[in-house]
């Protein structure tokens, strides 16, 4: 019972950071000129969703690969400034030495999830969609998040925002290590920043994060990993038709306008 309790705390503490972290690249994300002279070098996508989501397989694929171009970018640049905020640039030194700072993984943004099911989020409430064009955290500007608490996993302002609609989100989920049009060479990616995954149905999904058991979940889509669009995406867009929080699909890598991501700060000491 005290690991149980151990681990909630942990990931509760991760989700927190996880939300204070997310706003501030979220908000940031808008305007993407001036991202491009920041350090950071988080870059902005570049192309917007041809259509909304189908119930289809091939729609879906064609749709995927239509909205994503291959100059190599997306999926590294999230990754380094990932790594970025577990720097003196943002913590101690001595911060520094006890966090480990990274991309969400697939089995992280899985933790979330399941923590909305239990008794510590919404339960079998389903999450509501944000829906806001703009993508900004809990579906509108100022105070709109207080207003919005269907949002939130927890159903109150205490909980993650942005897991049903908003923007797609790039996990650290990849297929048998492929780069795709990432911009990054998974295989040099230490393992506990990456979750790879051995085949391209649910059949292979892993414990915990939310792509195997939950697949379908409130109608939400399931699409996995393959060879041409080898990284996971989650939560879907805010004007497709099947998003949610249980919601899974595969993307090539490759810079498109409509996504954006998480970094986990954790403790590791």
């Amino acid at each position: 019972m005290k690991k149980s309790y151990i681990i909630i705390g942990v990931v509760v503490i991760v989700m927190l950071v996880a939300i204070g972290i997310y706003a501030v690249i979220n908000s940031n994300s808008q305007s993407k000129k001036q991202l491009e002279e920041n350090s950071t070098n988080i870059e902005g996508t570049t192309n917007t969703e041809n259509s909304t989501k189908e119930n289809n397989t091939e729609n879906k694929d064609e749709n995927i690969q239509n909205n994503q171009i291959s100059n190599e970018s997306e999926e590294n640049n999230m990754y380094s400034t990932g790594k970025l905020l577990g720097s003196t640039n943002y913590l101690t030194s001595s911060g520094v030495n006890v966090t480990n700072s990274h991309m969400m993984k697939n089995i992280e943004w899985g933790a979330v999830a399941y923590l909305k099911q239990s008794n510590y989020g919404l339960g079998i409430t389903d999450i509501t969609i944000n829906n806001n064009s703009s993508f900004y955290t809990g579906g509108g500007t100022g105070t709109s998040y207080k207003t919005n608490t269907g949002q939130s996993t927890s159903g109150n302002i205490t909980g993650v925002y942005d897991m049903s609609g908003g923007a797609y989100e790039n996990v650290m989920g990849n297929y048998v290590k492929t780069n795709g049009s990432s911009g990054l060479t998974v295989s040099g990616v230490p393992a506990e920043h990456i979750d790879i995954y051995s085949g391209t149905s649910v059949a292979a999904s892993h414990l915990g994060d939310a792509t195997g058991e939950t697949a379908g979940w409130y109608g939400d889509y399931a699409g996995f990993v393959n060879s041409s669009n080898p990284w996971f995406i989650r939560g879907g867009y805010y004007n497709a038709t099947y998003p949610g929080v249980f919601l899974f699909d595969k993307s090539t890598g490759g810079d498109n306008y409509n996504n954006s991501f998480r970094v986990v700060l954790s403790v590791t000491k």
